[in-house]
């Protein structure tokens, strides 16, 4: 759905709600979550200035040297570094950057489909993995982190193992299975590869690290990470702590000279979740997400079922309609339910609820948001495998490895948290 027809139906949905005396349009600019926006703002530009130092480049082809174009080895140095950069910055943008040298190096791995698609699956299941394991990490965790449900401290030291466990598993799994299928190369395949992460060094060889800039940035976003952790929320909100850091990054970007790192950027993932929120928001107002909290108490008496059955109802909910939209609907049912049933495990309800966002984001190509770009970016770039054959990342060849992610994910999240709240 374009930006602006999104943009169109959340006002026009709303102007009428208001006009029919519905809603109060006071009411909703009130309750409108304005802070997960400015954080999102906030963690988008960052991730722009962390992006424009170079360092993913430079490190996604130091990866591709050392990966030697080994098809297992490939899937675990890359998993490791799109954990690493999308539990702590905007994942799509992170995935974005290291799609260029991740075409040009599978091109040098003898490609075939089984491979590529098995891949690209993996890559974006780590994205959404590693964006949950953190408050930052992604949209959903930012939503959770400005609920009230739970702190930045209690969530990171709560989510970070079991999503680090979760991870570990998914690319185990597929790089054990693509290990045991590898085949013996000839010598002709080996030179291939060698020149191939030639080419790829060559072609990266003039791009130079900024370290002072980036050292600017990881020093500003490292205090963030402390005030965020140490500072309380209700005296020190999580946006202004944001909006605040971006500000001395900022300032020390163009008091360094580094001013092209400042540089207008294009907020796409906010003006798409902007609406989104505000349709949330007047849900809320209209009753609809009281109705539905409601019913999922109805199992109160059985606090266990209950969870686990909220868990499943949301990863399902977030496999059609994507992270963004259910997690900004079904917050204010959770703080219910945590109110009302884990009054005292409100801290693991929010991970359980993060649990479930994450597994449904997997389910599907267009459930998580990078899968769309992902889909376009592969067919743009034209990808033959061994045969002559074009690679293509669709929703039918996708199906498989999102059923399978999404299953692991969810059992090993509901087994983790399950054994985490029983008395």
């Amino acid at each position: 759905m374009k930006t602006s027809l999104l943009l169109f139906i959340a006002l026009a949905t709303t102007m009428a709600f208001a006009a029919a005396g519905m809603i109060d349009l006071g009411e909703i600019l009130q309750i409108y979550p304005w802070g997960v926006l400015l954080i999102l703002i906030a963690l988008e530009i960052f991730t722009n200035m962390v992006i424009n130092t170079r360092v993913m480049e430079v490190t996604a082809v130091w990866l591709s040297r050392k990966s030697q174009a080994d098809q297992a080895l490939v899937m675990v140095l890359f998993s490791a570094l799109l954990f690493l950069v999308s539990s702590l910055i905007n994942n799509i943008t992170a995935v974005l950057v290291v799609l260029p040298i991740i075409f040009v190096l599978l091109q040098s791995v003898k490609l075939d489909q089984r491979f590529g698609l098995a891949f690209f699956a993996l890559l974006l299941a780590i994205s959404n993995i590693a964006g949950a394991s953190t408050p930052i990490g992604d949209f959903p965790a930012i939503v959770i982190m400005k609920s009230g449900l739970t702190t930045f401290l209690d969530y990171l030291r709560r989510a970070f193992p079991l999503f680090l466990a979760t991870g570990f598993v998914v690319v185990l799994m597929h790089s054990l299975l693509h290990r045991r299928k590898q085949r013996d190369e000839t010598e002709t395949e080996r030179t291939q590869k060698d020149l191939s992460i030639h080419f790829l060094e060559l072609q990266h060889k003039n791009y130079k690290i900024q370290w002072s800039a980036l050292a600017r940035i990881g020093t500003v976003f490292a205090l963030m990470f402390i005030a965020w952790s140490l500072l309380p929320a209700d005296k020190f909100p999580p946006e202004t702590v944001a909006v605040m850091g971006l500000a001395c990054a900022a300032v020390l970007l163009f008091r360094e000279g580094a001013s092209a790192l400042l540089e207008p950027y294009p907020l796409a993932s906010v003006l798409i979740i902007g609406p989104f929120l505000l349709l949330a928001t007047v849900a809320q107002e209209l009753g609809l997400l009281d109705m539905v909290a409601q019913k999922v108490l109805l199992l109160k008496d059985y606090p266990t079922a209950l969870l686990i059955v909220m868990m499943i109802v949301t990863a399902i909910l977030t496999g059609f309609f994507s992270a963004g939209p259910t997690a900004a609907a079904m917050m204010p049912v959770v703080i219910k339910v945590a109110a009302e049933v884990f009054p005292h495990q409100n801290h693991w309800l929010a991970v359980a609820f993060a649990v479930s966002i994450c597994a449904g984001s997997s389910l599907f190509i267009t459930s998580a948001s990078a899968g769309p770009i992902l889909m376009e970016k592969i067919a743009s770039a034209n990808l033959t495998t061994g045969d002559g054959k074009t690679l293509q990342l669709g929703f039918a060849n996708y199906a498989r490895y999102g059923l399978l992610h999404f299953a692991l994910q969810l059992v090993v999240g509901i087994a983790w948290v399950v054994i985490a709240m029983l008395p």
